[in-house]
């Protein structure tokens, strides 16, 4: 019964999709796709009055919680003078490419909307991602499915994700071994 709503609902934001872009084409907003015609009609210039003039928002005075703040010094200190950097909070969705098409697509991005990893280790100047690493700790507990999805997600992109007690991470000292289990520079001669 769900897959079939899901089905339903999924065919009805396509159609609906569908009926935009072929009004934007009409419109003249969008390039058509005949073979000669590349002129493209600039969009139209948003009124001041149709755009919010305020939002309910305030910047966060912290980004990280303190457990997180004192891990994320930890690993910066342990990956000091090595090709790794290391990003707090990142997006699943940045992390990884969906290879599916069509409605698993679009079930897999609904899958991980929303998750993210709490540290990801990235390797040299192009920030290729080499390791993910998940806080244990109640305060940080995110749910069982969330982290089944996460784990998911990072085996099946052959993505190591290592988990670290907060309560063990002293110094950069106490890091380093499970980190040179996944990071060769680290790993010694």
């Amino acid at each position: 019964m769900g897959d079939v709503l899901s089905s339903l609902i999924l065919g009805a934001v396509l159609c609906a999709l569908g009926m935009l872009m072929w009004r934007a084409l009409r419109a003249g907003l969008v390039p058509s796709l005949r073979a000669g015609r590349t002129t493209v009609t600039p969009p139209p210039v948003v009124q001041p009055s149709s755009a919010p003039t305020r939002l309910p928002v305030m910047a966060r005075r912290y980004l990280l919680n303190r457990s997180e703040q004192h891990c994320y010094r930890v690993l910066r200190a342990a990956l000091e003078g090595t090709a790794y950097q290391v990003f707090p909070r990142v997006r699943l969705n940045d992390v990884f490419t969906i290879t599916a098409a069509g409605t698993e697509q679009y079930s897999t991005l609904g899958r991980l909307r929303d998750k993210r990893v709490d540290f990801l280790i990235v390797e040299g100047d192009d920030l290729r991602p080499v390791l993910g690493i998940e806080l244990e700790d109640s305060e940080l507990r995110h749910g069982m499915l969330r982290d089944a999805v996460r784990e998911l997600a990072f085996a099946c992109g052959r993505l190591p994700l290592l988990t670290l007690d907060v309560q063990e991470l002293d110094d950069a000292d106490s890091v380093r071994e499970p980190l040179s289990q996944h990071l060769w520079e680290l790993s010694g001669p």
